[in-house]
This record gives C-alpha cells, sequence and structure tokens, in this order.
C-alpha cells in the first residue's frame, strides 16, 4: 500500500481553502478534478461509508509513467487519515481516469478535503488538485438518500425507513428527508409515524404540497375527515399549475366527499385527477367510482364525455 509523501503534507500545510491546483515549478505537469460524485458504498462495508469517486483530467510530460492518487483529509488535518484503495498508473501524455476511495466517517469529524496527486513511480508529487472543504454531513446524507431510493424501487421498504433514518441523522434540517421518510411510513401503513415526519417536513418547507397531500391521505386513513380535508384545501388553494401532486389532493379530496355523502364535490374531484393523470394505473377502478356514484345520485352521465 502506497504511503502518502511528506512533500506532499508539506503543501497541503500552505493549501488554501477554496478550491485549487498546483503543478511542480517548470513543468506541464498538472491534474484537474472534472467532477466528483458519492456512490453506493460496496456491499458489507461498514455502516456510514461514502464512496466517492473522482473523475480527473491530466497531462504527464517530465517522465515516463506515473501514477495518481486520492487522499482524505479530515478537518483541519495536514495528514491524510485515508487513501484510496489502488493507485492509477498513467503514462506519459494526457488523458482521463477515474479513481475511488471509500471513506469511513469517524467521530466528530465535521468536514472532509479531498485531494488527487499526480506522483512520479518513485512517489515524488509533480501536482494535485484539492476540493474545496466539503460538509461531511452532506455526503453522509446524499448516500443514505440514495440507498433509501433504491431499497424503496426493491420493495425493501423497511431497509428505506432505515437509510433515510440515517440521513436524517446526518443532516436533520433537511425537509425533502423528512417528506421521503413519511411517504416510506405511508406506505407501510404506520400513519402516526407518517404524520409526524410530514408535519416536521412542512416546519421545515412549509409550502410542500406533497407533505400536505401525503398528511392528509394519512390522516384519511385514521379516520380524521376534518384534519385530512384542511391539509387538501390548503394544497389546492394555491396558485400553482396543476401537477400530479395536484392530481392525488383531487382523488384523496373525492374519497372524502364520496364518504361524505356529497355525491356531486367526489365526482368534480375524481374527474379533476383523471384529467389531470390522463394516464393514471388506476383509471378504470375511478372511472367505475364515478359511474357508481352517478347511479347512486340519479345523475346521467353527460353526453359526448370520454371515457
Amino acid at each position: 500500500m502506497l504511503i502518502l509523501p511528506m512533500v506532499l503534507i508539506v503543501v497541503l500545510a500552505h493549501a488554501p481553502a477554496a478550491a485549487a491546483a498546483t503543478q511542480a515549478a517548470g513543468t506541464a505537469d498538472r491534474v484537474d478534478l472534472v467532477r466528483l460524485a458519492a456512490v453506493p458504498p460496496s456491499p458489507g462495508s461498514p455502516t456510514g461509508s461514502v464512496h466517492f469517486e473522482a473523475q480527473v483530467t491530466y497531462t504527464l510530460s517530465s517522465t515516463p509513467a506515473g501514477y495518481l492518487g486520492l487522499f482524505a483529509f479530515e478537518d483541519d488535518a495536514q495528514r491524510s487519515s485515508q487513501h484510496s484503495s489502488e493507485p492509477i498508473p498513467i503514462k506519459a501524455g494526457s488523458g482521463r481516469a477515474t479513481i475511488d476511495i471509500e471513506y469511513v466517517p469517524a467521530k466528530q469529524v465535521q468536514n472532509l478535503t479531498l485531494i488527487v496527486g499526480l506522483f512520479t513511480q518513485d512517489e515524488r508529487l509533480l501536482g494535485w488538485v484539492a476540493t474545496n472543504p466539503m460538509p461531511l454531513a452532506s455526503w453522509t446524507a446524499r448516500i443514505q438518500f440514495q440507498q433509501a431510493m433504491a431499497a424503496r424501487m426493491d420493495g425493501r421498504l423497511s431497509d428505506a425507513v432505515d437509510h433515510l433514518t440515517q440521513a436524517i441523522q446526518a443532516s436533520g434540517n433537511t425537509g425533502h428527508l423528512y417528506y421521503w421518510r413519511a411517504d416510506t411510513l405511508l406506505r407501510m401503513s404506520r400513519y402516526d409515524e407518517a404524520i409526524a415526519d410530514y408535519a416536521r417536513a412542512l416546519q421545515l418547507t412549509p409550502e410542500h404540497r406533497a407533505s400536505m397531500v401525503g398528511r392528509a391521505v394519512a390522516l384519511l386513513w385514521k379516520g380524521d375527515m376534518d384534519a385530512a380535508s384542511a391539509d387538501l384545501d390548503a394544497a389546492l388553494g394555491m396558485d400553482v399549475e396543476p401537477d400530479e401532486v395536484t392530481g392525488w389532493a383531487h382523488r384523496a379530496r373525492g374519497i372524502i366527499n364520496a364518504s361524505l355523502g356529497r355525491v356531486g364535490e367526489a365526482i368534480d374531484d375524481y374527474e379533476a385527477y383523471l384529467a389531470i393523470s390522463p394516464g393514471a394505473s388506476d383509471r378504470d377502478q375511478v372511472e367505475d367510482w364515478i359511474v357508481q356514484l352517478r347511479a347512486v345520485a340519479g345523475i346521467s352521465r353527460p353526453s359526448g364525455s370520454g371515457g
């Protein structure tokens, strides 16, 4: 395993806080960071790991061959705590490379700086590029969120809740994390917990219509029609272009109106839902509800209306 060259430690002691790059004097050798992303950790990785991938471009002209290394520096440390599992060998010329590091956060570490170094084969530093110091919590939350969405797609809702909980613990005051955990809890029929998360999401993002509608649906399933109606009316009263959220609000309010015997209002809401979401997967079901409501109320189907 390669050891971080002492010259890199000395250089980094004077590195600026902003993203920066430098190269050896009198050479065209350089490395530049093109893209940095967090991807899901490898199976069996320690809990909380963040897998970074850095895409770089490089020019090597002063020596026939060298290598690239990626290093992690915690807070104000002048020595790296971890470096990439494998150096990337390169030959003279220009090119592009992807190099990764699976970082395991230490307790109480707040910021992380990633450094890509360009070295000769005998570990002499030719150039480097550094990121800005990055709040570690935001990256941890991001990767946990990605894993939560993957778990939801696979139907592993309990795992999704666990990942979203870890994301919230890393970056608590983020409304969309509470929204997605609430939505997942709603799908698991854990209504009280979902309502609490929707409420927190709305504290953080007060005009988030999807949270209003989600909370209304949870309240509806708990039988609290008045509170559910209040959320739906608030969401539908906002001055926005009709979208999927608008459609689901009409659908939910239609259910409430139908259960309370307000047939005309229920039909209006169901038809508004179908107009906004013409390709809805439950279209046949909702059309059947409309037919039943018309039959109960003795209302004829409007002439010329489509299916």
